[in-house]
């Protein structure tokens, strides 16, 4: 019986979570960053290890410019995620957090933390390409044109029929064929 009277919470609860995700989505597109870091914070008193929550806090103060701030979210949420029962089910958090980590390091320029997390973003899900794709961008911008085709080139392998990648390998290798020509006539 004691089941039972457990139920009506459940339920509270989860119908508070869906609300809770429509709104942390309509408040993320609408730019209201300030309003979504409080609702953030609501959420997470009647939930202290909702990832989501944490993650998209975490958004807001990145776009607020609290790097710190959106760092400490991103590795909470990170370590809550590692804790879930159901991992499969939020697969693309374990890629996802990385790449939002890493990106934060990059406005606070920090080179090496940047790579750092991108390299786990990658190691995080070996069929994923976001990963790949972000440290390929990454190696492309601080002129590592063949790390970043290896890196393209492995994202193909694993979504072979990407539009987007395969454009931004395609311009990457007119990118590497220029410097080669540059090189040679010097």
């Amino acid at each position: 019986m004691s089941k039972l009277t457990k139920i009506p919470k459940l339920i509270s609860n989860l119908t508070f979570h869906w609300t809770a995700m429509g709104r942390l989505h309509k408040l993320w597109t609408a730019k209201e960053y300030g309003e979504l870091i409080s609702f953030c914070n609501l959420m997470l008193t009647k939930n202290p290890t909702d990832y989501l929550a944490f993650y998209y806090r975490g958004l807001g103060n990145e776009e607020l410019k609290q790097f710190d701030s959106a760092i400490e979210d991103f590795k909470t949420s990170e370590n809550i995620l590692t804790k879930n029962k159901h991992k499969n089910l939020v697969k693309e958090y374990f890629t996802r957090i990385p790449i939002q980590i890493s990106r934060v390091y990059r406005k606070k320029q920090n080179k090496e933390k940047t790579i750092e997390y991108a390299d786990k973003a990658v190691q995080a899900d070996n069929e994923e390409t976001d990963g790949l794709q972000w440290r390929a961008l990454l190696k492309e911008e601080s002129g590592d044109y063949i790390g970043a085709s290896e890196d393209l080139n492995e994202a193909l392998k694993r979504k072979p029929t990407d539009k987007k990648l395969k454009e931004m390998r395609d311009g990457l290798t007119y990118k590497i064929i220029q410097d080669k020509r540059e090189t040679a006539s010097r």
